[in-house]
């Protein structure tokens, strides 16, 4: 499950279905670009793990008239490990909102 920014919980079919309703408003993305400015885990004795990066991310999304919008801002990735495998829970990302 997801959470976003109002603790509600998302399943990955409604995430999946937001991408896609926000990507289908644009005919392509270009200009994309990132800086990472951290990274944390924060280990636990059973092996499991809470982690985040964070930082800047541009990108401009094309309209199917040609125009353009441009995003810029800040990202962060939420996730957890358990069973050594890496999950993202939730994301913040410049012009999108879960």
């Amino acid at each position: 499950n997801f959470v976003n920014s109002r603790s509600e919980k998302l399943t990955r079919e409604e995430v999946y279905k937001k991408i896609k309703l926000f990507s289908d408003c644009y005919i392509e993305f270009r200009n994309d670009g990132y800086n990472i400015l951290e990274i944390k885990v924060d280990e636990q004795p059973d092996g499991t793990a809470m982690g985040f990066s964070e930082g800047m991310y541009k990108y401009d999304g094309i309209l199917e008239s040609g125009e353009f919008q441009h995003f810029e801002g800040p990202y962060k990735l939420y996730m957890r490990r358990e069973d050594n495998y890496w999950s993202i829970f939730n994301f913040v990302m410049p012009g999108f909102e879960l």
